[in-house]
């Protein structure tokens, strides 16, 4: 999932923490969450998240409910990440190819909150709905 915050905020090991698990409550609704991770991107300027489904059926759920959705005024979008392999999973095959694609996996990134001391949670909106803008 990404755009889900500023870069610069994933630097933050509580706001990271806090984001990863936001994640993963939000996501398990789709089915088991094995993983999460919050990360910035190469040469990114906002974070993203990589969320690891049991099933590549609760990650299609995942991400067809999480791509356009908004999270603390910022749309996330949502996308497999067909080449993303953890380091556990290339040690215990010894390779570094990319994991089949039935391994569902599910990147995505959303954004954070302005104010570094809210709770992410409180910055979900429901699918569908953009931020209302001051002044216009």
């Amino acid at each position: 999932i990404c755009n889900i915050c500023a870069a610069e905020d994933l630097l933050r090991p509580d706001f990271k923490a806090l984001t990863e698990r936001d994640f993963e409550a939000e996501c398990s609704r789709f089915g088991p969450v094995e993983r999460t991770m919050a990360v910035v991107e190469d040469g990114g300027s906002s974070g993203s998240i990589h969320v690891v489904f049991a099933s590549i059926i609760s990650a299609a759920d995942c991400l067809s409910a999480m791509h356009g959705r908004w999270f603390d005024e910022r749309q996330m979008w949502a996308e497999y990440d067909l080449e993303y392999q953890s380091t556990e999973d290339q040690a215990n095959d010894g390779s570094s190819s990319p994991p089949p694609p039935s391994s569902s996996i599910l990147s995505s990134a959303a954004a954070a909150s302005n104010d570094p001391d809210a709770e992410a949670s409180s910055q979900w909106l429901p699918l569908g709905l953009a931020p209302s803008r001051q002044g216009e």
